[in-house]
């Protein structure tokens, strides 16, 4: 069904006034604006709506704004007077239900909001979670590697010969010597001495490198190339300065200072009511 836009704005309006102390008043003192088959739309469900905008948004919406929200009040009620009369009684249920949940949402949002003292975050928090997770702000690491690479597309034969060639030097011998008497054998390779970011490593040589502890050399990497890389030195480069992430750290822990501001005022009310969990 696509009812979900419309249901949603008729819910919030009622519920929305339901909650508030207008909707107190006897529905007699009410003032009624329409009504659809016979049921109202009242001022108040124009105020509650009109009390989820700024207030500037409603002065920048001219003055028939009321008129507007009547008008979008009384098609969402003709629709929801259509879906009555085609809905299952399981799916009327299911939106009651809803609207149950949601009426808790709002009394629970609006008592937060007047009783919930959320503290600041300081200057002391931030370092504190800087320190405490250095690792997130992690500039990475410099690698020396040193590898023998084929040519690609080599014929199966010759490929087997110097994937056996390749893995019999050691990783402590000289590869760059070892690379010429491979082409003097008749074998194209290449060698590469290099000193890069890791995170800036091509495919397989990431991989590779990501096995291996300094100093250690990898078994030949069989694909359309082959490969035999020695990790020669792993440097950290250091991590973001505090002061580039102070920031970002402060916005990540706003919420958390809100979740527990929220989980004290939790607290306290359930030490006011009686809870009993049953089983299911």
């Amino acid at each position: 069904m696509k009812l979900g836009g419309v249901a949603t704005i008729m819910m919030a309006s009622i519920l929305l006034a339901s909650c508030s102390k207008e909707s107190k008043e006897p529905e007699e003192t009410k003032k009624v604006l329409a009504t659809v088959n016979g049921k109202p739309v009242y001022q108040e469900h124009i105020n509650a709506m009109l009390d989820k905008f700024p207030p500037e948004a409603v002065a920048r919406s001219g003055d028939d704004i009321e008129q507007k929200i009547l008008e979008s009040l009384v098609r969402a009620k003709a629709v929801a007077e259509l879906a009555r009369q085609t809905l299952s009684e399981n799916e009327t249920e299911n939106i009651k239900l809803r609207a149950e949940l949601y009426q808790e949402e709002l009394l629970a949002a609006g008592y937060l909001k007047d009783n919930a003292t959320i503290e600041p975050v300081t200057g002391a928090m931030v370092r504190d979670y800087y320190e405490k997770n250095r690792h997130r702000y992690s500039l990475g690491n410099q690698v020396h590697i040193q590898y023998l690479q084929s040519e690609s597309g080599l014929e199966e034969g010759k490929k087997r010969a110097l994937m056996k060639a390749l893995s019999s030097v050691s990783a402590e011998a000289d590869w760059k010597a070892y690379k010429k008497e491979l082409e003097a054998d008749g074998y194209p390779v290449f060698y590469r001495n290099s000193s890069i970011k890791e995170s800036l490593l091509a495919s397989p040589l990431d991989s590779i490198v990501a096995s291996l502890d300094q100093g250690e050399a990898s078994s030949v990497f069989y694909g359309d190339t082959l490969y035999r890389v020695r990790l020669l030195k792993k440097s950290s480069l250091g991590y973001q300065p505090f002061s580039e992430v102070s920031a970002e750290i402060r916005r990540k822990l706003a919420p958390v200072q809100m979740k527990k501001a929220v989980k004290l005022v939790s607290d306290e009310a359930l030490k006011s009511v009686n809870v009993e969990y049953l089983n299911h």
